[in-house]
């Protein structure tokens, strides 16, 4: 019998292709800067952020979880469609949702409002931000349904900032 799903997540393609592009520019210019480093002799601290950020960036992309939510489960896959890990619907025992900002005030440029999603369980506990996903509400709307909000933690969390 197979599984039908009833919704699957939509990413923010420009996620993706910063990452793709972040991860792919700061490695070339990583391996160029350590490559002229040691023809020349010279010291590694250019080229050792350039790897660093260019290698965080392609693994964050590689990390990235696609869900998808059948009847009694939610599916983590890797971009590339592979099944990470899955947990039944039922083992959730509670959410809570938080908006966050980057900024204290709207005016301040860069400033930016989203929403983190936190799913509870026995023994998990997993988040899905509204900056990830295209359909975030449609992931929450199914994934909270007849589950319990988390106040409490939500207040330590308002409390905390």
């Amino acid at each position: 019998m197979r599984k039908e799903k009833i919704l699957k997540s939509e990413l923010k393609l420009i996620n993706v292709i910063v990452l793709l592009l972040g991860g792919i520019i700061f490695t070339f210019f990583g391996i160029k800067f350590t490559i002229a480093a040691m023809e020349k002799n010279g010291i590694l601290i250019v080229s050792i952020p350039f790897l660093f950020f260019g290698l965080a960036a392609l693994y964050s992309l590689f990390r990235f979880d696609i869900l998808e939510i059948t009847e009694n489960q939610l599916i983590f896959k890797s971009l590339f469609g592979f099944k990470k890990k899955s947990i039944r619907l039922s083992e959730i025992k509670s959410y809570n949702e938080i908006k966050k900002q980057n900024a204290k005030y709207r005016s301040e440029p860069g400033h930016m409002e989203w929403n983190d999603l936190t799913l509870f369980g026995e023994n998990f506990k997993y988040k899905i931000s509204s900056t990830s996903y295209k359909n975030y509400a449609e992931l929450k709307k199914v994934l909270t349904k007849g589950k319990l909000r988390n106040t409490k933690s939500e207040n330590e969390w308002l409390r905390k900032n």
